[in-house]
């Protein structure tokens, strides 16, 4: 009868532990870096947006700002990306974004000393909103001719409106002119939201000629920004030389008001309103 020769073979055994280890340690360090890098990589690249979308609202009010100085129809287009590059592999929860133009967000009532010598002026905002995931939300913010950052309870004022002391008529005038930028939106192309780069297309509809408001007695500004507003005039009128004794700023919620209360000076606001038509669209303004 024959020796039968047994012989054990490991290999196999062998090569699945390593397989598993090797699985187990990939998935060890892809957990890691899931926990501890991932996210600084993402909020990295969010802060890049917003820093990015900030360049972009800075061009559209550069763009609107020209618009409103020259007396022609003119058609300009601006883009505003929505949201952040991607994160290859690892990024499984984009962020993104939304762009809107809101109808009668805000509006200016200036009064002069009867019923008939006034200005009210109703305008639309542009406003982004940011959604991420990591870094904090900003809401970047086009009105009135103003650019305005906004986060949850704050908002400042990044780009001030046209709004500056003139060279005064008589020894007691302050002069003030004023330029509202009145944007209103296209149809129903008011709205984007998700990913990508989005045009933004404004045309000058009216660009008319200043109107005088001669003694003025106040200003007030209707807004959810009240802030930037505050800050816009208060600085304006200090930076002119006006004492607080010839003014007061009321700021309350949705509404800045400014008084004039010298016994002396007498306050005329010249007033240019510049009617802006826009649109988000792959397309002219119609």
């Amino acid at each position: 009868m024959g020796l039968k020769c047994l012989i054990r073979n490991n290999d196999a055994v062998v090569g699945i532990v390593t397989t598993v280890m090797l699985i187990g340690l990939l998935v060890t360090v892809l957990a890691i870096v899931n926990t501890l890098y991932v996210p600084n990589w993402i909020e990295e690249e969010e802060a890049k947006h917003m820093e990015a979308v900030s360049n972009q609202f800075a061009n559209l009010k550069f763009a609107l700002d020209i618009q409103s100085l020259v007396d022609d129809p003119t058609s300009i287009s601006t883009s505003i990306t929505l949201a952040r590059n991607e994160i290859p592999i690892f990024d499984t929860q984009r962020s993104a974004g939304e762009l809107n133009i809101l109808s009668n967000s805000s509006s200016m009532d200036i009064k002069g000393n009867t019923s008939i010598n006034s200005k009210f002026i109703n305008s639309s905002a542009i406003i982004y909103s940011s959604k991420n995931t990591y870094f904090v939300n900003q809401n970047y913010v086009y009105e009135m001719g103003t650019f305005i950052l906004s986060q949850e309870d704050s908002n400042v004022v990044i780009g001030k409106p046209s709004i500056f002391i003139v060279e005064p008529r008589y020894m007691y005038d302050i002069n003030i002119s004023i330029t509202v930028v009145n944007i209103s939106g296209v149809g129903s192309k008011n709205f984007a939201a998700g990913f990508g780069t989005y045009p933004i297309y404004t045309q000058v509809v009216n660009n008319s000629n200043p109107i005088i408001i001669e003694n003025c007695s106040n200003i007030t500004i209707y807004t959810t920004y009240t802030n930037t507003w505050y800050t816009v005039f208060n600085e304006t009128l200090r930076y002119y030389g006006s004492k607080d004794t010839d003014y007061e700023i009321d700021e309350s919620n949705n509404m800045v008001k400014v008084e004039f209360i010298s016994p002396i000076l007498k306050y005329n606001v010249f007033v240019k309103e510049v009617k802006i038509a826009a649109q988000i669209a792959w397309g002219l303004v119609e």
